[in-house]
């Protein structure tokens, strides 16, 4: 609005000649009162004729002023739309256009249906989100599309500005393909293969394996280099990572095929670090994400972003066993050291405890009791897959006559918590499974000891780290390290039972995922007093949990390529154990290679999945959040059984499994 307007209405309503005339009509009422009410009979005459004079000049100024408004709104918005170099469209709740701009139509013609070249859900994100930016490829260009509300009447309209981003698209692209990728390599188990090659036929070997790496590093223009016997670095382009892995980075099969004296394949593990962080930082991403593929037992390539967002690729083989146990001696020594310079030591098994849990956790007990720690096992509820070894644990008495070992609720456990102790982390190394995440989170000092192939979230940092897939049990790992903990490694009976208890649970009564490894370490439980009636004791169920076990067997089907599903509508607090010993049960019935079972325990629904061999279940259960080993792994879901066993499956297309 002009000065000028301003001053007319303000010259319309504040008037002083009015005010003054007011005044006088006051002074002359006060001395004469007849003249006094003609005056004010006046003046109010005189007010309404000049507030009707002045009140209809300024209404007419004032529409005069609101069309000069409506027609310069009019010419500019016709100067944008029809001059602007923008592709313009206004569509409807149908996704109809409504109206063009001549830019618009220009490259798009006629269209009256963007869901031609534009999904529906996508313009429907426009109308549910403002701020949507949506890309679309349109023959040779790329289009940047964004949207602003446009009202008309009742009706919901959205005009859309496309903006030609074909150069910006194409910068992008060569910047992104020019970035530098980082990749560590390792040849899994070189030792073991050229053991096992005659000495005149090593070196033909070691030149295959060498062959077929400087091959794969000259296909995509890379520069490799042996960093030993064993270990190379590679650099190569971005553009070559999604062909790779679109292509689950075939130079994983082709070590594979190498033709060896060994009962098993040549295998690598790849860590590869990429993003657009400096070389120096990409290096030691590579050289984390190359310890994640060791982790979970190699023959695998990690890669893994400056953002930290992880991918896994390959894993098809079973983790092969370690003849040498000089890591064992090492990380034995490590955690003893590690003990005495604790103040107090506590054991934290996983969520759920079972026996390899809780047998492992005796186990370090024992090493820690031995050095004179003061040592507890945060246990908050047994739970009935150990109950039976929890409650003979309760029977055991020191030489004070009172319970020989000490357990800790969790609140107890973080007021003992100082940056002094010693966390021990057995059978797992994820914070969001274990019996009490706020402690892994909170402790300044953190050891673990697992065999589960190694997750992506596992905790860090850690003081020791020992993680071996190969091995069959965390009990079976804790029974070397007492080995050679020295004289003070001994264990009484009880401890060699739930050890050896651990042991049976996770390889099914020695029957899979035993090792030469294994049966020496349960020979050494032997020699130091381990019963297997005892074991065979801890294991024994009930009439009521035998039938629903059995329920949730008669319920499974079998599909496509030997996978067998199965679900129980019962509820029960231990229905992971259920779930667990169905599906292992399952994997034993003729023609069945893979076995899944779901049911819920009152809060979530655990499911549990086995495998021969032929299927990696852990890959599978990673998809859905879990994790696990390869033969063995599970998950747990916030979903009813029915639609967990159907995420199941049809993670199990997405893998080809189905």
């Amino acid at each position: 609005m002009n000065n000028k307007l301003r001053l007319e209405i303000a010259r319309a309503y504040i008037s002083i000649d009015i005010i003054a005339m007011l005044v006088l009509c006051i002074v002359v009422l006060w001395f004469n009162l007849v003249a006094g009410i003609i005056c004010i009979l006046a003046v109010a005459a005189i007010f309404a004729f000049h507030r009707y004079v002045t009140e209809k000049n300024v209404l007419r100024k004032l529409t005069e002023y609101k069309g000069k408004v409506l027609q310069d709104r009019e010419d500019l918005m016709n100067s944008f739309s029809f001059g602007a170099p923008l592709l313009l469209c206004v569509i409807d709740r149908d996704y109809t256009v409504q109206w063009t701009n001549p830019a618009f139509e220009e490259v798009f013609g006629g269209k009256t249906e963007l869901s031609d070249f534009i999904l529906k859900e996508d313009l429907k994100d426009f109308f549910e989100d403002e701020s949507t930016v949506l890309k679309v490829r349109i023959e040779n260009d790329v289009y940047s599309v964004t949207a602003a509300y446009v009202s008309e009447a009742e009706r919901d309209y959205r005009m859309l500005f496309f903006r030609n981003v074909s150069m910006e698209e194409t910068l992008r692209i060569k910047y992104s393909d020019s970035l530098v990728c980082m990749a560590y390599i390792n040849i899994d188990n070189l030792d073991e293969i050229l053991q096992a090659t005659p000495i005149e036929n090593r070196s033909k070997v070691a030149a295959e394996i060498d062959e077929v790496i400087f091959s794969w590093a000259k296909e995509m223009d890379g520069s490799v280099f042996g960093m030993s016997d064993s270990r190379y670095a590679l650099l190569f382009k971005n553009k070559y990572l999604p062909v790779l892995e679109a292509n689950n980075f075939p130079v994983l099969s082709r070590i594979r095929a190498i033709e060896t004296n060994a009962d098993f394949p040549a295998s690598l593990s790849i860590g590869l670090g990429v993003g657009e962080a400096k070389l120096s930082d990409l290096q030691q991403i590579a050289n984390e994400a190359l310890e994640l593929a060791l982790g979970r037992g190699g023959d695998q390539a990690v890669v893994r972003d400056d953002k930290g967002d992880t991918e896994y690729f390959g894993g098809n083989l079973p983790s092969v066993e370690k003849r040498n146990k000089g890591r064992s001696r090492v990380m034995a020594h490590a955690l003893m050291n590690l003990m005495r310079d604790a103040d107090r030591v506590l054991i934290l098994g996983h969520s759920r405890p079972d026996m390899d849990s809780i047998g492992s956790s005796f186990g370090i007990y024992a090493m820690a009791h031995n050095l004179r720690k003061e040592c507890y096992i945060v246990l908050e509820e047994p739970g009935d897959g150990i109950d039976s070894v929890y409650q003979d644990a309760l029977k055991q008495l020191d030489d004070d006559g009172e319970c020989a070992y000490k357990f800790l609720s969790h609140e107890a456990a973080l007021e003992k918590l100082t940056a002094k102790t010693l966390v021990v982390l057995v059978d797992h190394h994820r914070a969001v499974i274990s019996e009490f995440p706020e402690i892994c989170e909170r402790a300044k000092k953190v050891a673990v000891i697992d065999h589960h192939r190694r997750a992506g979230d596992a905790v860090e940092p850690t003081v020791l780290s020992f993680t071996e897939s190969y091995a069959s049990s965390a009990s079976e790992l804790v029974s070397e390290m007492l080995q050679y903990s020295g004289e003070m490694g001994d264990i009484n009976r009880f401890e060699a039972d739930a050890l050896l208890a651990g042991i049976t649970l996770d390889t099914k009564n020695f029957t899979t995922n035993t090792g030469v490894r294994t049966f020496e370490a349960a020979s050494w439980l032997k020699r130091n007093g381990a019963d297997t009636a005892v074991v065979k004791d801890y294991f024994k169920i009930d009439l009521g949990f035998y039938q629903k076990k059995t329920n949730v067997i008669a319920n499974a089907e079998v599909l496509s390529n030997g996978v067998a599903v199965a679900y129980t509508k019962d509820v029960d607090p231990a229905m992971q154990l259920i779930v667990s010993q169905a599906a292992d049960e399952l994997l034993t019935m003729k023609g069945v290679d893979a076995a899944v079972a779901a049911g819920r325990n009152g809060q979530t629904t655990m499911v549990s999945a086995r495998s021969n061999g032929r299927y990696n279940m852990q890959t599978l259960m990673e998809k859905l959040g879990g994790g696990g080993h390869r033969e063995a792994a599970g998950v747990q879901l916030d979903v009813a059984h029915e639609v967990a066993i159907s995420q199941v499956v049809q993670a199990m297309r997405l893998e080809g499994i189905l």
